[in-house]
């Protein structure tokens, strides 16, 4: 046997219980089976598991002890999640032992700051804080250990604010930074500036309503970007997302998705985006488009362009006429009621 799960279930499990499977056992999931009551983990000393699943184990509001994984001699696990766990602190060396681990997953719990007891983990290349309310600012040095990690999520947080050495040690490994549906209200691009790897930026669903010419200045890696849906209240007035002309400076030749969806545009912000000469993918979905007319998307290089879950209810054959053939344009969800402008396009554009 090499998958084991036990779940929804309280189960007492003999400290011997997997003795016999040591050799075989690879994966092990054990979720709601109330292992929080001690967090005694004795059954798993001297297993060779790779994967750990002891989600929705715990209470609100659930302590994780110190050195809880230490003596187990875990040297082969590389993936941890303890998922919705109630967890509001977590103590210095609650993961200590835990030399190979790769991939941790505390999502879904309410951890309020981003604690020593990461560091420890200096193997990481995935970690997952997603869905934390409680967790509202990424401070200084929080992952200067993590030379390894590859992709964070901070999305569905409470995060307003970075500071500046946030990301220091990460220099050279992050590829992929996840802060959407968060409480940013501006982008902190100074703090992520140092990135020299990131790839993949997703800052969607916060309240940055400006950017400025010198906000992705040094992404010199970025091809993927998600600025979509941010809003603000001001007053009585909800405002979205301000564009500068030369917003997307910096990124010209590396960019190729950028989603722009829900920012309340009423056309197209061409002189941003006619920069982005190596763009292959742009999502304007879910804004205030009612008409495609004439040159509408003049001088974007996308060849695949979204403009979904709108109230478009017409289309100029000449919306087209300066973008490349082969245009795939997906229209799903409008109330186009005249579809002529497929035939009617010059050059056979789609």
């Amino acid at each position: 046997m090499s998958d084991l799960k036990i779940a929804d279930q309280y189960t007492h499990i003999d400290k011997n219980a997997f003795v016999s499977l040591q050799n075989t056992l690879t994966n092990i999931s054990l979720i709601n089976i109330n292992v929080s009551r001690t967090w005694n983990l004795d059954f798993l000393r001297d297993l060779y598991i790779k994967y750990l699943s002891l989600n929705r184990n715990g209470n609100y509001p659930e302590h994780l002890p110190d050195a809880m994984f230490r003596n187990l001699n875990l040297t082969e696990l590389r993936f941890l999640s303890m998922q919705d766990c109630g967890i509001v602190e977590i103590m210095d060396d609650s993961f200590a032992g835990l030399v190979s681990l790769e991939t941790l997953d505390l999502s879904h719990n309410n951890i309020p700051q981003i604690g020593k007891w990461i560091q420890v983990l200096t193997n990481l290349k995935t970690v997952n804080l997603s869905h934390n309310g409680r967790l509202i600012y990424v401070g200084d040095n929080a992952f200067y250990s993590l030379h390894a990690l590859e992709t964070l999520d901070l999305s569905h947080t409470g995060i307003n604010a970075i500071l500046e050495s946030a990301f220091v040690g990460l220099e050279n490994s992050l590829k992929v930074l996840s802060i959407h549906h968060a409480q940013l209200q501006h982008g902190h691009f100074s703090t992520m500036r140092i990135l020299r790897k990131l790839q993949s930026l997703d800052i969607s669903y916060n309240k940055i309503v400006e950017m400025h010419n010198i906000s992705f200045k040094g992404f010199a890696s970025l091809q993927e970007l998600d600025i979509s849906g941010q809003r603000d209240r001001q007053g009585r007035e909800v405002v979205s997302l301000n564009f500068f002309d030369s917003v997307f400076r910096g990124l010209e030749q590396t960019l190729k998705v950028l989603n722009l969806r829900d920012l309340m545009l009423t056309s197209v912000p061409l002189a941003a985006l006619s920069p982005l000469i190596n763009l292959e993918v742009i999502d304007l979905s879910e804004n205030d488009f009612t008409e495609i007319y004439e040159d509408f998307f003049y001088g974007v290089h996308a060849s695949t362009i979204y403009m979904k879950h709108m109230k478009l209810n017409e289309v100029s054959s000449d919306a087209f006429r300066t973008n490349t053939r082969g245009l795939h344009v997906v229209f799903d969800d409008n109330v186009i009621a005249n579809l002529s402008f497929i035939l009617d396009t010059d050059g056979c554009k789609f």
